[in-house]
């Protein structure tokens, strides 16, 4: 067989094996805090390097702010130090943070947050619709480099904040009462794949990317060959 038409199947292997590398290893999971999630943190003020339900090579550490993880049969959310509190929401000056970290070669994308009983009608003191904060932190950072308003009518039918956002290393998310009665924590769906992995120091090319660059040095390889 020719050396041209050799390279050429070599090439069109490569291309199939890329294009299924590129779709391979993503994984849906959900930190569920009226279920496993939430009985996980039930009671503390802080965690570290929880598994994941579903995924023990992926760990997932929070910390409750003036208060204690609530767990109820109608809801999450902080239970306060301070008497007249909605046990199972996150309300005034209440919020949580939380953070990931892997065992393995994988990266964490934050795919969307559901939270419930976030109402538009005026509550609270002074009165104002549920209103809340996601921000997002890198390490070592005071002020957010990332920040998600939300609200009922932002949120839609679903009470879903829909974020599609990588966290990188040492990166971390707060989830904050802004006004109004509060509201509780559903879920939180992550997506996890090794597409998503960005190592302290670098990145690691995605392996699509990898085998676009096996690709070139295979035809810099017929070039010189055809010389």
């Amino acid at each position: 067989m020719p050396a041209t038409r050799t390279n050429l199947l070599i090439i069109a292997f490569l291309v199939i094996a890329s294009t299924q590398l590129g779709v391979a290893s993503a994984t849906l999971l959900d930190l569920e805090f009226e279920g496993a999630a939430g009985a996980q943190l039930d009671g503390l003020t802080s965690a570290v390097d929880l598994p994941v339900p579903g995924d023990p090579t992926l760990l997932w550490s929070a910390e409750a702010f003036t208060g204690t993880f609530n767990q109820t049969s109608s809801g999450f959310g902080i239970n306060a130090f301070a008497s007249g509190d909605d046990t199972d929401a996150l309300d005034v000056l209440e919020s949580a943070l939380f953070s990931m970290s892997t065992t393995t070669a994988v990266g964490v994308k934050l795919i969307n947050l559901e939270f419930d009983r976030v109402t538009s009608s005026p509550t609270g003191s002074p009165p104002a619709p549920d209103e809340g904060l996601v921000e997002f932190f890198k390490a070592g950072e005071v002020t957010a480099h990332e920040s998600h308003s939300f609200t009922n009518a932002t949120l839609g039918s679903f009470n879903r904040l829909t974020l599609d956002k990588v966290m990188l290393p040492g990166e971390s998310m707060k989830i904050s009462h802004v006004a109004g009665n509060g509201f509780g924590l559903e879920f939180v769906r992550l997506d996890v794949g090794a597409e998503y992995y960005n190592p302290p120091g670098g990145a690691v090319p995605e392996p699509a990317a990898a085998m676009l660059l096996l690709l070139g040095c295979v035809g810099l390889l017929g070039i010189r060959r055809r010389r």
